[in-house]
């Protein structure tokens, strides 16, 4: 998937109340760990983890780092 792809799943993972596996199934992937192998590979970081920070931020900070 490219990187372009990968940034619109952020945003929506950042954004929804979507479960990671509703995501993945979402965006076209086989399953979660396919989904976290890209993110992982793109990001830095699991979905899990992606997810965990975004709560952890003021939505304006969370923006400036994920735009």
């Amino acid at each position: 998937m490219k990187k372009a792809n990968l940034e619109v799943v952020k945003t929506v993972i950042a954004q929804s109340k979507l479960t990671n596996k509703m995501v993945a199934e979402a965006f076209g992937f086989k399953d979660i760990d396919t989904l976290n192998v890209e993110f992982l590979n793109t990001f830095g970081m699991s979905v899990a983890e992606f997810r965990q920070r975004c709560k952890e931020q003021p939505s304006s900070e969370q923006e400036a780092k994920t735009g």
